[in-house]
C-alpha cells in the first residue's frame, strides 16, 4: 500500500490529486450547481467575478468536448474540428485559454449561410469559427445556471431539462382547464432585432463583471461574412447571430423580461387568468377569453422592447371551435 504524507501539506497534495481525477464534465456540473444555488438563494445578487472561470483548463476541455460532439462546419477561417485534432487539442486549448486570460481574445467574423425552411422560404444561419464556438460554450456554461435560477416555468426553448414535449403538455393542461382561446404571436426577425443596449440592461441584472460583459459585446459586434462581403461589426446595435452557441441563451435572457411581466401578480394578464407558453421566440397566450386590451398591452410592451409583431403570422384561435370544424 502506498503511504501518503501526513499533515496539512500531505492532505493538500492528496486533495489536489483526487480533484484532478474528477472528469471535466463533473467539475463543470459542480461549479454550475454552486452558481445556480447562489443565484436562487439571493434573487438580487450580482456576480462580480466570473471571467476568471473562462480560462480554467477543465472548463475549456469540457467546452471542446461539447463543440466536438455537436460537429458543424468550419467558420470563416476554414479550420475544422478535424484540423484541430491533427494539430493537437491540448495546445490549441492552452493558446485559447491564454488569449482569454490576457483579454487579447478577438472573435472572427460569423459566416452567414441561408438554409431552407419547411414552408419553402429560407432563414439565415450564422456559423462562428470552431475557436469562437469553444469560447462561447465556456461563457454559456458559466452564465446559464445563473439565469436559469430566474427564468419562468413558462419558458421551454433552449433550456436544460426542458423540451417541446413539455411545452405541448402545458398547452394540453391549459386546454383541459377551459383556456381554449389562443393568441399565437410571431415576432419578426427576433434574433436579428434584439437591441443591444436593452439586452445589456437585462444581463447586468445579474452580471457585474465588466470583463464578462465585454466578452459578450465582442460576439455581438462581430461582423457578418456573407456573399464574399463583410457586414456590420462595431456599428452593430441590434441582433445576435442565429446559430451562435451563446445566442439562444441571450435570446432567452431578453424575452425573460416578457415572461416576468405576464406572470407578475396583480397585472392585467393575471386578472384575466392568461397563461403564456414560450418556446424561444415563438409564444402563445391562452385564456378562456383574450380581450383586445390584452393584445394591445402585449403589443405595447413588445414595442417598448423594440420588438416587432409579424401581423401576417399572428392570429387568434379558438381551440374548441377548431375541434368542432374538424369533427
Amino acid at each position: 500500500m502506498n503511504q501518503e504524507k501526513v499533515g496539512a501539506d500531505g492532505q493538500g497534495e492528496l486533495f489536489k490529486r483526487r480533484r484532478s481525477e474528477i472528469p471535466p464534465a463533473e467539475r463543470v456540473q459542480i461549479l454550475q450547481g454552486k452558481l445556480y444555488q447562489k443565484a436562487k438563494q439571493e434573487r438580487d445578487y450580482k456576480f462580480y467575478v466570473l471571467y476568471d472561470k473562462t480560462f480554467i483548463p477543465y472548463m475549456l476541455k469540457e467546452a471542446w468536448r461539447r463543440v466536438r460532439a455537436n460537429g458543424g462546419a468550419a467558420g470563416v477561417d476554414g479550420i475544422t474540428i478535424e484540423d484541430i485534432e491533427k494539430r493537437g487539442v491540448e495546445e490549441y486549448l492552452r493558446e485559447l485559454g491564454e488569449d482569454l486570460r490576457k483579454q487579447t481574445y478577438r472573435p472572427k467574423a460569423v459566416k452567414r449561410v441561408m438554409i431552407p425552411k419547411a414552408n419553402g422560404g429560407r432563414r439565415p444561419l450564422g456559423i462562428p469559427t470552431v475557436r469562437d464556438r469553444i469560447a462561447q460554450t465556456v461563457c454559456k456554461m458559466i452564465l446559464e445556471p445563473i439565469f436559469e435560477a430566474d427564468f419562468e416555468a413558462s419558458s421551454y426553448g433552449y433550456r436544460p431539462g426542458k423540451s417541446s414535449k413539455d411545452a405541448m403538455k402545458a398547452i394540453k393542461g391549459n386546454l383541459e382547464e377551459g383556456k381554449t382561446e389562443i393568441y399565437e404571436v410571431d415576432l419578426s426577425d427576433y434574433f436579428d432585432t434584439i437591441p443591444h443596449n436593452k439586452l445589456y440592461i437585462a444581463l447586468r441584472s445579474r452580471i457585474a463583471d465588466p470583463r464578462m460583459l465585454k466578452l459578450i459585446d465582442k460576439w455581438l459586434k462581430a461582423p457578418i461574412y456573407e456573399d464574399g462581403k463583410y457586414k456590420g461589426g462595431k456599428k452593430n446595435k441590434a441582433g445576435t447571430p442565429q446559430g451562435g452557441v451563446i445566442s439562444p441563451l441571450l435570446a432567452n435572457v431578453y424575452l425573460h423580461l416578457l415572461d416576468r411581466v405576464v406572470s407578475s401578480k396583480g397585472n392585467i394578464f393575471r386578472r384575466h387568468c392568461i397563461e403564456l407558453i414560450r418556446y424561444a421566440d415563438d409564444f402563445i397566450l391562452m385564456g378562456k377569453v383574450i380581450p383586445e386590451e390584452i393584445r394591445g398591452k402585449l403589443k405595447q410592451y413588445l414595442g417598448r422592447m423594440e420588438l416587432r409583431i409579424n401581423r401576417d403570422k399572428t392570429r387568434v384561435l379558438n381551440a374548441r371551435e377548431k375541434v368542432r370544424e374538424e369533427e
